[in-house]
């Protein structure tokens, strides 16, 4: 296989990729996508930081798309109790991180 140098702008960085022709179109438009989501985003919730935007992203894919059973493959209830509590500190200092940015903007 022949890889190359595919550059993918996403957020408005540039990642330079290895890959071959048959996964750069699947990269462009997952890049594509991405960018539609992070525009979504910072539209709904009146985001200006890109990192911000790209956490809540992250968040969102985790617990919707292809991770739904990531907490039920938890053992034991104290691992799920543990785990909601990690995803319901990362919401709540996302949600704070947003407070602030709207009140100094």
């Amino acid at each position: 296989m022949n890889y190359r140098e595919v550059k993918l702008i996403i957020g408005g960085r540039v990642y330079p990729v290895n890959s071959t022709s048959e996964q750069e179109t699947i990269l462009q438009a997952t890049a594509n996508q991405i960018n539609e989501e992070l525009l979504s985003i910072e539209a709904k919730h009146y985001i200006k930081d890109k990192q911000d935007s790209l956490a809540i992203l992250v968040l969102q894919l985790m617990m919707t798309k292809g991770h739904k059973g990531f907490a039920s493959n938890l053992k034991t209830s104290d691992k799920k109790q543990e785990y909601n509590q990690e995803i319901t500190d990362i919401v709540d200092t996302l949600i704070s991180k947003i407070d602030f940015h709207l009140k100094v903007d």
